[in-house]
């Protein structure tokens, strides 16, 4: 079995202080029309990865302002054209 990951930690950092809130629209792009069906060649398997290393890392503090999120999904996506020549 392959040895566990080797975890770094670093010390958190000061928080800021609280800002007012606002509120934000983010408008989704719709979902993308699933690939072609393809033939996939099968190739040998990778050699074995190495001993991983996480490093856990605190992300630095951005403006505390309150933000709500209204998600508007985009209308579902067209299927493919019927194909027009048939190889057989």
């Amino acid at each position: 079995p392959p040895p566990p990951p080797l975890v770094l930690r670093e010390r958190p950092p000061i928080p800021p202080p609280v800002i007012a809130s606002q509120t934000v629209i983010r408008r989704l792009p719709g979902l993308p029309v699933p690939p072609r069906s393809v033939i996939i060649e099968r190739v040998p398997p990778p050699p074995p990865r190495p001993r991983d290393i996480l490093m856990e890392r605190w992300i630095p503090y951005g403006p505390q302002a309150k933000r709500r999120t209204l998600v508007q999904r985009a209308a579902a996506p067209l299927p493919y054209p019927a194909p027009r020549n048939v190889i057989i």
